[in-house]
């Protein structure tokens, strides 16, 4: 049978039937993950089983649906469930425990008005009732860093503020003394917004903090709310604040929980961050958990994170994305027992498990919260308001 000339170069048609072959085939691509830190970690293609990584810090495979990730971390295991449309790259860093022990000999006596000290460094805070002395950190980060030294009057409100940076390393003793000029470091003008309207009626606690995040990463806790809003000084040597408010239906669970951060763009910023709306979640008090009813009502909800935590720091969280449950609102954690480096991943009979749903809306999407860590407080993702509803149950393992 001849073939009818179609005028068309024979590459132009190869080129349109590779094309109308694509269209029909899942959106996919290499998965590149990375795990800095973890002990094990494994991946599976949504209907076929789990493999584990060669290599279990950084590893890739290809997919062309959705897959699921877990990572091993000592006693933790984090996992993300998730469609390639909504990132390829996942970042599952392991937390990163500092030991390194340095001290600060700190002066603030030449600012009027100051009776303490606040010390902040990458990982972690230190205080001192004092003008000054020396402070003394056991669990620090090595490697360049900032240190920020905040003094604060009688009724703890800072007054005056420095930052050196400093290549950190373990012994190393740093010396940082205030003038009265350093008091031109702090930022009037600055406010949250009272936040209680949002509070459903009945809840018993509730606490917000607006804090400034310097170049490098320091996070520096400025001013505390409980109740409401109210304004905040700002460290003109800061890259940008946020502010995160929660609030608890009570203090042991059964409860309800609702949280919001919203990471500004800039400094001494005017924050509005009323919580969002109650989520009430179904939970199986068994193990692995099952989860129903995932279902919220917001318009940029990206998923739910879900948890079972027991012991001392025993935890089993995932992130299920929308693009993953595609209209379905249940999610069952998988069993890992059996897959290489997550043995003993289970609690054993008579352990008080915790298991937490929250739903969680962004204005930033999986791709981006991603570049913070999948696992992490994305603090340093400018921008962004992430809301969280929460629901928490607990039963005693059988």
């Amino acid at each position: 049978m001849a073939v009818k000339n179609t005028g068309l170069p024979i590459m132009a048609v190869f080129a349109a039937v590779l094309l109308l072959a694509s269209c029909n085939r899942p959106v996919g691509g290499q998965v590149t993950v990375t795990a800095s830190g973890a002990d094990a970690a494994a991946y599976r293609l949504i209907g076929g089983n789990w493999q584990p990584a060669d290599d279990p810090e950084q590893f890739s495979f290809l997919t062309f649906g959705a897959y699921e990730v877990a990572v091993r971390c000592g006693d933790a295991v984090h996992m993300i469930a998730v469609t390639p449309d909504e990132t390829l790259r996942p970042v599952l860093n392991c937390e990163t425990k500092g030991s390194a022990g340095f001290s600060v000999n700190f002066d603030v006596q030449a600012v009027s008005g100051a009776v303490s000290v606040g010390f902040f460094y990458l990982n972690g805070i230190s205080a001192k009732d004092a003008k000054s002395g020396t402070i003394s950190v056991s669990n620090a980060l090595t490697g360049e860093q900032d240190l920020v030294l905040v003094a604060a009057d009688s009724s703890k409100e800072p007054i005056a503020a420095m930052m050196v940076t400093k290549n950190v390393s373990d012994g190393a003793t740093y010396t940082m003394t205030m003038s009265s000029s350093h008091k031109n470091n702090l930022l009037a003008g600055g406010s949250l917004a009272d936040y209680s309207g949002s509070i459903p009626s009945g809840w018993t606690l509730n606490l917000a903090m607006v804090a400034a995040i310097t170049p490098r990463g320091t996070v520096v806790p400025m001013k505390a709310f409980t109740g409401g809003g109210g304004s905040y000084k700002s460290l003109n040597f800061a890259s940008y604040d946020l502010a995160s408010v929660i609030a608890r239906e009570k203090s042991k669970a059964p409860y309800k929980s609702l949280a919001r951060l919203i990471v500004g763009d800039g400094k001494a910023l005017n924050f509005q961050a009323d919580l969002p709306e109650v989520f009430d979640a179904t939970m199986t008090h068994n193990y692995p958990p099952g989860f129903s009813n995932l279902s919220y009502g917001c318009g940029d909800l990206v998923g739910f994170h879900l948890q079972a935590n027991w012991g001392h720091d025993k935890l089993f969280s995932a992130l299920v994305t929308t693009g993953l449950l595609n209209g379905s609102t249940g999610y069952r954690l998988p069993d890992l027992t059996g897959v290489q480096g997550f043995a003993g991943v289970t609690p054993a009979s008579g352990d008080r498990v915790k298991l937490t749903a929250e739903a969680l809306c962004s204005n930033k999407t999986i791709g981006e919260l991603s570049s913070a860590g999948l696992n992490k407080k994305p603090f340093q993702v400018r921008g962004l308001d992430l809301r969280i509803a929460g629901d928490v149950e607990e039963y005693v393992a059988p």
